[in-house]
C-alpha cells in the first residue's frame, strides 16, 4: 500500500507543478489582436506667417486596442524670429471633439544670420488615441492662422 501511494504521488507530481519546467523549447506568442506594430506618422504644413507645423503620431491603430496607452501624439512648430525667446501654445481640437490648449516648451537658437533665431517648440499628448486634429499655434500672443476658425487639420490616417 506504501509503495502504492508513493507510486501516485510520483505520477501525480510528474503531471503538475512538481515537474521541471522545459527550458529546451521557446514558444513564440504572436499578437493577432491588429494592434501592433505600432504606427508611427508624421504630417506637416507650412503656416501662413511662415512657421512649420508638424504633427507625429506614434500608436496604434484603433481606439478600442489593448495598447492605447503606449500612444504618443507630439505637435512642432518651427520658424525663425528677430529675437531669442517666445511663448508657445497650441489650442487643439480632437476627432473626438476634445478641445484642450496645451502650453509648449521653446528653444531658440541663433543662425549665420546676425539677429536672426530659429525657434522650434514642443507639446505631448499621451496615451490617447488620436487620427486626426485640427491645430492653432500661438505664438508671442499672435495667432498663426488665416483667421478665425481657419486651423490646420491633420489627418493622420
Amino acid at each position: 500500500m506504501r509503495n502504492s501511494f508513493i507510486m501516485s504521488f510520483a505520477v501525480a507530481c510528474a503531471m503538475s507543478a512538481c515537474r521541471t519546467p522545459d527550458v529546451s523549447s521557446s514558444e513564440v506568442k504572436l499578437d493577432t489582436s491588429g494592434c501592433t506594430p505600432l504606427l508611427d506618422l508624421d504630417n506637416e504644413q507650412d503656416t501662413v506667417k511662415g512657421g512649420r507645423l508638424t504633427v507625429s503620431f506614434h500608436g496604434p491603430n484603433s481606439a478600442s486596442c489593448w495598447n492605447v496607452k503606449e500612444s504618443v501624439l507630439t505637435i512642432s512648430y518651427y520658424w525663425k524670429q528677430q529675437k531669442d525667446s517666445a511663448d508657445v501654445s497650441f489650442w487643439t481640437r480632437s476627432g473626438d471633439g476634445a478641445e484642450r490648449t496645451l502650453h509648449a516648451g521653446t528653444t531658440c537658437n541663433a543662425t549665420l544670420v546676425a539677429g536672426e533665431f530659429e525657434c522650434n517648440a514642443n507639446a505631448t499628448i499621451r496615451e490617447r488615441y488620436i487620427n486626426q486634429l485640427d491645430v492653432a499655434p500661438v505664438r508671442d500672443g499672435e495667432w498663426d492662422t488665416a483667421g478665425m476658425g481657419k486651423n490646420y487639420f491633420f489627418k493622420l490616417w
